[in-house]
């Protein structure tokens, strides 16, 4: 007799009752499992060579058995485990002969199976439906029916293995519930829906029948295992349990059922967790009652138990129904077994958790991060949170002792499609879709597509412009459009804004032409055309897709057409079997339903559901692993982290009336409790957990869940007050809440191993960071040469033109949002640009109806007639600017005059940087270009009114011109507001005057000039600025700089006014010189419009 059937019968049990070779172990915990399977497993045998089968609720299951044998016997060879559902599958296939492929009772073939009853059958116990899915359809739902088929397709495979004997029922005639009751009318069809499934002539039986034929096979054959071992889950369907039954009928069959009341001799525990542990006592039950014998306790091996004296022992002893000890006012005091830690939302929770793994193997020198285990909601973003927080790169991880170094986190990875069924499913979704410029920018981004068209990132970049530019909103082309329910509206649509880019690598978009119905898009280099070229492939092939899958077909030919798109829009080299996977997936569901006539949002959902690579996780891999309750249950571990126990979704039931109140085990609200419990029952040596009691946004306190509530009345039990295990947190880790001052807290002592707080954690910390405006020097120069238009760039924004040359970019590029709606109405800015392009189509000759027409065909404003009348008006206005600039000049012929100056000294900036913040600061700088000029005028135009901006850039052309050539020089700015016209100075004080504007943009290529153009000329009077702002305090200066401070300058300064001002002065001038000096000489040589 081997050592564990002595302590078996040594509790006073006996040998089982019912069929021979059937044992139930009934075990209280972790331990008391893994010694009576090590034991079974690896007891004598016959024949060495004749395997036993393992059957186990999931594969980590299957290695912590695994790992165990190895650590006790030195191997373990031919344990590899098997789920009930695997065992199933295995055994139809072995003694049935049906192969898993093909199986028409799958969720998918099933739904498309209800599918085609509900739209075809007229049978009276539809009408109900019919009636419900008709309201639906008219209240905006997309496709009702396909919905309901497959809710109901997955709820009634769920009955098949939960409530069996319901179905039977049914197929009888009697559509009750389990308990006689009468089904509530919202479900009434499916007792009749059911009889009807299986009466159709499929090739299988239903899964009712199929589960007695499969009971007759396996009583009656011999099993290829010597014996089976089937650890049981927390909740067992009844189907498998009888199968279970059967197998003990051929074979030794032990099942370990884990029932944390087992070692209490009154049974389940009536103390605070009475109400989380009903399902692994009612499990018991059911094993009992079904394998015909009774249970046999497992015990403890020798002197495992010998001490009970920390808080977490007390805490598992009150789980079990263990005799309780009172809370006495002088109770022990918290031994840091039990911790509990209060925090806010989930990033709060994330470092908190960190600083918990650290501090446990700090404290426990021992552990290895394997020993560790966090237990997070289903769904959660805690594992990818704690990812980030504990990467290899972490600061923290700077120091060779800090804990941080050890934890590497193994996180469940999420289901995704794989990379040509996400393809795929992105072009199926088109036929349905509003199909958005973002949509076309994300579909370019995908890794199939991108591979299959060669697209870089920088061409993604260069795409993304593209689409805006081209004034691409909604819709594939004019069909789509029409099917969205907006007719002979072709503009914007990705077919329009393809065919402007193109023809605009075709032909000048100056003066304005159009070809048809396409006017040519500015913009487009010679080094674009290939890119255009490839992105116009990809959207022709999409409108194709769309076109062979308008129609409802079979799902032989879906097949066909899912393969043509796979080949055409997508590339996997890395991932050979994903084209594959994708295709045959609906050709194992055209075997299955081989008369199914299938639309294309239908098989978008099944390719969804179907064409996943569901990544296995690295149980065990010597990392801290992060899961869901249900993924370990029931596994011991060291140190146990429960995060925010008490926001997990509990699952709700099918309908009415099946989660009995004497049947917690068909109960999924009753199953989400007790894995809680069997979390916090698993922790050996520290039980720690992370909840969230106030608001990150309010800070107010949150009112405890079900667990926190459980738990504090547990510690009571236990003789611990709560408030002495549990350490409250701030919102950041350098929160006053984390060191309060004066008298310590209660609660435990609490170290944090945050990088930032460790050094000095009661350091102040400043209330707000300054930003650093001074960049080192720069190693790589720009040549020094520069345009008039090049000046006036750079001095317009200098933070923007700092950042394009520092960087290569600037904070727009980061923030690029395409546009996805048609526009309605022309709003201030989208006037304006309206207006330009009408203002340079005229000026380059143009007639009004050519710029209107063409303004028409870019798609920019409103549809049809709602945007004529916008349209005339902008158009009028552009007019009176050109009118006013061709009065200024005159009857002459325009000219051009050549710049070509090298310029050193000149009256330089007032700004004194640091030595070495400049490299080569006094080099001498050059300033090129061709100036357009009319007799000795220099005129340009603005849709705007008249700016500091249009006046700068005016004002450099002047002094460029009157410094190159004889004069004297004026100019003029024609806008939407009086002219201006600017005097130019000879041409000694302009050469001066443009060498310090250029110095003044050499400088800004390598240090911040505090010179945000708008704001200076407020300041220096050259326009009227804005009032003060009384609610705010702001004057009127720091109104200004509100509105000119953006993305660009908040990377230097913020947006009050004293910080402008204070770069100022660090620079050795003030705000009103600098002001000055830049916009002083354009306002003496101004004269004519308005301030």
């Amino acid at each position: 007799m081997s050592t564990t059937a002595a302590r078996l019968q040594a509790t006073g049990e006996g040998a089982p009752a019912g069929g021979a070779g059937a044992r139930l172990v009934v075990a209280s915990d972790w331990e008391q499992v893994v010694s009576t399977a090590v034991e079974v497993l690896s007891g004598p045998t016959e024949d060495p060579f004749s395997l036993p089968l393992l059957v186990v609720p999931s594969r980590a299951h299957s290695l912590a058995l695994s790992q165990q044998v190895a650590l006790r016997h030195g191997v373990a060879v031919g344990m590899a485990g098997c789920t009930p559902s695997q065992l199933r599958h295995d055994l139809e296939g072995r003694l049935l002969g049906l192969p898993e492929h093909g199986d028409p009772w799958r969720a998918d073939s099933l739904a498309l199976r209800i599918a085609g009853v509900i739209e075809s059958g007229p049978e009276p116990w539809l009408d109900a439906v019919h009636a419900h899915l008709t309201r639906l359809g008219e209240s905006g739902v997309a496709s009702p029916g396909w919905d309901l088929a497959r809710q109901t397709a997955t709820s009634l495979l769920r009955i098949a293995g939960r409530w069996p004997d319901m179905l039977a029922g049914w197929s009888r005639g009697r559509d009750t519930l389990p308990d006689g009751t009468a089904l509530d009318p919202g479900h009434l069809w499916w007792a009749p829906l059911w009889r009807h499934l299986a009466q159709q002539d499929v090739g299988r039986t239903d899964p009712l029948e199929r589960h007695r034929m499969l009971l007759d096979a396996v009583s009656t054959c011999a099993p290829p295992w010597r014996s089976c071992l089937w650890l049981a889950a927390a909740s067992t369907s009844p189907t498998d349990r009888e199968l279970a039954a059967a197998l003990s009928a051929r074979i030794t069959t032990t099942v370990i059922h884990l029932d944390h009341s087992a070692a209490s001799e009154e049974g389940p525990t009536a103390r605070p967790w009475a109400a989380f542990d009903r399902v692994r006592p009612a499990g018991a039950a059911g094993w009992t009652r079904v394998l015909a014998t009774r249970p046999c306790r497992a015990v403890d091996a020798e002197g495992r138990r010998a001490s009970r004296d920390t808080l977490l022992d007390r805490l598992r002893d009150g789980v079990a129904g263990r005799p309780g000890r009172d809370c006495a006012p002088d109770g022990p005091a918290p031994d840091r077994t039990v911790v509990v830690h209060d925090c806010h939302g989930p990033d709060r929770q994330a470092e908190v958790i960190r600083d918990v793994l650290c501090d446990a193997l700090a404290d426990m020198t021992d552990l290895e991060p394997r020993d560790l285990l966090v237990i997070c909601a289903p769904g959660s973003g805690l594992p990818g949170l704690l990812t980030g927080l504990t990467a290899a790169g972490d600061p923290g991880a700077g120091a060779s002792q800090h804990p941080g170094r050890r934890i590497r986190v193994a996180a469940t990875a999420p289901e995704r499609p794989n990379p040509a069924a996400e393809a795929v499913l992105t072009v199926l979704r088109l036929g349905r879709a509003r199909a958005t410029s973002a949509d076309l920018i994300d579909l370019c981004a995908l890794p199939a597509v991108s591979r299959r068209f060669r697209f870089s990132s920088e061409d993604l970049m260069t795409i993304a412009r593209l689409v805006e530019d081209s004034g691409i909103r909604w819709g594939v082309d004019a069909g789509s459009r029409a099917s969205a329910g907006l007719p002979r509206v072709r503009q914007s649509t990705w077919l329009a804004g393809i065919e402007r880019m193109l023809l605009g690598a075709a032909m000048a978009s100056t003066p304005p032409g159009w070809l048809a119905t396409v006017t040519p898009m500015e913009g487009i280099g010679s080094a674009d055309i290939d890119l255009v070229g490839r992105l116009a492939e990809l959207v022709s092939r999409i409108r194709r897709a769309l076109l062979d899958t308008a129609e409802p077909t079979s799902l032989d030919q879906w097949s066909g057409r899912v393969s043509r798109i796979v080949e055409e829009i997508t590339d996997s080299p890395d991932e050979p079997w994903a084209g594959p996977a994708t295709v045959g997936c609906l050709s194992e569901l055209a075997t299955a339903c081989p008369g199914a006539v299938v639309g294309r949002e239908r098989i978008a959902d099944i390719l969804e559901s179907r064409a996943t690579s569901r990544t296995r996780p690295a149980w065990f891999s010597g990392a801290v692993q992060v899961c869901a309750p249900a993924d370990l249950d029931g596994i011991g571990h060291a140190v146990v982290v429960l995060a925010d126990p008490d926001t997990a979704p509990l699952p709700t039931g099918e309908f009415p009336g099946l989660n009995l109140a004497d049947d917690p085990e068909q109960d999924p609200a009753a199953l989400g409790r007790q894995l809680l419990l069997d979390a916090l029952a698993s922790a050996r040596r520290r039980l720690v957990v992370v909840r969230q009691t106030l608001d990150p946004v309010t800070n107010a306190v949150m009112l405890p869940g079900p667990f926190s509530t459980t738990l504090d009345s547990a510690l009571c039990d236990a003789g611990v007050c709560p408030a002495d295990v549990t350490v409250r947190h701030g919102l950041q880790p350098f929160s006053p809440a984390e060191h309060p001052a004066g008298a310590a807290p209660a609660g435990p002592s609490w170290r944090s191993f945050d990088p930032v707080m460790m050094p000095d954690p009661v350091a102040s910390v400043p209330e707000q960071v300054s930003r650093r405006t001074l960049l080192p020097p720069p190693h790589d120069l720009s040549t020094g040469i520069y345009s008039p238009a090049d000046l006036a760039a750079i001095l317009g924004h200098p933070a923007r033109a700092l950042l394009r040359t520092r960087l290569g970019t600037d904070t727009r590029s980061w923030r690029q949002e395409a546009t996805g709606e048609l526009p309605l109405e022309l709003n201030a800015l989208d006037g304006y640009g309206v207006r330009a392009r009408l203002l340079a189509d005229l000026e380059s000759g143009a007639s009004q109806a050519e710029a209107l027409t063409a303004e028409r065909l870019r798609g920019s404003t409103p549809p049809g007639e709602l945007g004529l009348s916008p349209l005339r008006s902008q158009a009028e206005r552009a007019a009176a600017v050109l009118s006013e600039a061709q009065r200024a000049r005159g009857r002459s012929t325009p000219d051009l005059v050549r710049v070509d100056l090298e310029l050193r000294g000149g009256a330089v900036a007032p700004l004194s940087f640091p030595d070495g913040a400049l490299a080569d600061p006094d080099r001498p700088l050059r300033l090129e270009d061709l100036v357009q000029v009319w007799d000795r005028a220099v005129v340009r135009t603005t849709a705007s009114r008249a700016s500091a901006r249009d006046l700068l850039a005016l004002w450099i052309e002047l002094l460029a011109v009157s410094a190159c050539a004889t004069g004297p020089w004026h100019g003029v700015l024609a806008s939407n507001s009086p002219a201006r016209v600017l005097t130019a100075p000879g041409a000694e004080r302009a050469t001066e005057l443009l060498a310090g504007l250029a110095r003044l943009a050499w400088w800004s290529g390598q240090q911040l000039v505090p010179l945000p153009l708008r704001t200076a000329a407020v300041v220096a009077g050259l326009v009227r600025g804005p009032s003060s702002d009384w609610a705010t305090g702001r004057s009127g200066v720091g109104v200004q700089w509100g509105r000119d401070h953006d993305a660009d300058w908040a990377v230097f300064l913020d947006d009050s006014e004293q910080s402008w001002r204070d770069a100022c002065i660090g620079l050795g001038t003030s705000a009103e010189d600098l002001s000055c000096w830049l916009l002083e000489p354009l306002m003496a040589a101004s004269s004519g419009g308005s301030r």
